[in-house]
């Protein structure tokens, strides 16, 4: 059969009789699931929150509660990338 005479019921056809004699390991399906499925868990990744949160609260000190002295003697900090690749 040449590949311009497969049609897609045939492609189904097929793929069933292959799937109902051949069988994966669990290792080798999940090898094969992560090699298809590669996608970013849902939400923020938690080191960017964890050094937002350091930041906001070094500005916040530097901001109240250190005086003008001590307030000029820190580093600035350096600007966090808002949703930077990761």
């Amino acid at each position: 059969m040449s590949d311009q005479q497969l049609r897609d019921e045939d492609l189904d056809g097929l793929l069933g009789e292959w799937a109902a004699r051949s069988r994966l390991t669990a290792g080798e399906a999940e090898a094969l699931r992560l090699a298809v499925v590669r996608t970013r868990p849902a939400g923020l990744d938690p080191a960017w929150w964890a050094t937002l949160m350091g930041q906001v609260s070094a500005t916040v000190i530097q901001a109240t509660a250190l005086p003008d002295g001590a307030r000029a003697a820190l580093r600035p900090l350096r600007p966090l990338a808002v949703l930077g690749p990761g």
